[in-house]
């Protein structure tokens, strides 16, 4: 009686998985060891009644001129006499299923357990849990040589006197094909050498200010 309802509850355990029982948060994996177990001694036990049943019945099986099939009662009484010698061996297996299934319960973790706070180490010389030690500040390498700071940009470089095409397009924020039909115009004055034209930044202010 007690292996079946140790095989129900694990039957119940199997399906459902994870559970909590006794303030223990059971994973669906612990929970679902824990059902095979508990389902171990009764299907241990079915196995063997089956087998001495089976052997019994080929034994001592006595069939009748009109067919019909009987047992004698001195060989069932000693099947009776031989299941209940294994009642200990059940026992045992039912225990030892019980007891591994709680230890899968007891090992899991508890539900709403409280962190233990810390507590600084004893002071009267016993022996306690000591914090972990400070990490060392570390100082800048070049501490101690004055204050620093970064380098202002450099500025702008002065426009050159004398300009290419495409430095003066630039400088008057067209293209070069501009500055060169200017040239071509008359309307810009620019000397030709052999790398191109060259224009005086003069002339380009010149005209930037409407004065060609």
């Amino acid at each position: 009686m007690l292996s079946l309802l140790a095989f129900i509850a694990g039957v119940i355990m199997l399906i459902k998985g994870n559970f909590r029982l006794l303030n223990r948060l059971v994973s669906k994996r612990d929970g679902r060891l824990a059902g095979v177990i508990l389902m171990a001694p009764f299907a241990l036990e079915l196995c063997l009644v089956f087998s001495l049943s089976f052997s019994m019945v080929s034994d001592s099986m006595v069939v009748g001129a009109d067919g019909s099939v009987s047992i004698s009662g001195e060989m069932f009484d000693a099947y009776l006499d031989q299941v209940s010698s294994y009642s200990n061996l059940f026992l045992i297996a039912l225990g030892a299923a019980v007891a591994a299934t709680g230890l899968i319960i007891w090992r899991s973790p508890q539900i709403g357990m409280p962190a233990a706070p810390f507590t600084n180490p004893p002071t009267n010389g016993q022996a306690g849990i000591q914090p972990p030690p400070e990490k060392p500040k570390r100082t800048h390498p070049l501490a101690g040589y004055g204050s620093f700071a970064a380098a202002p940009p450099p500025p702008s470089a002065a426009p050159k006197s004398i300009m290419t095409v495409a430095e003066a397009a630039a400088y008057i924020g067209q293209t070069s094909a501009d500055v060169e039909r200017l040239i071509d115009q008359n309307r810009l004055p620019a000397s030709r050498s052999t790398s191109g034209y060259r224009i005086a930044r003069s002339a380009l202010d010149d005209l930037l200010n409407g004065e060609l």
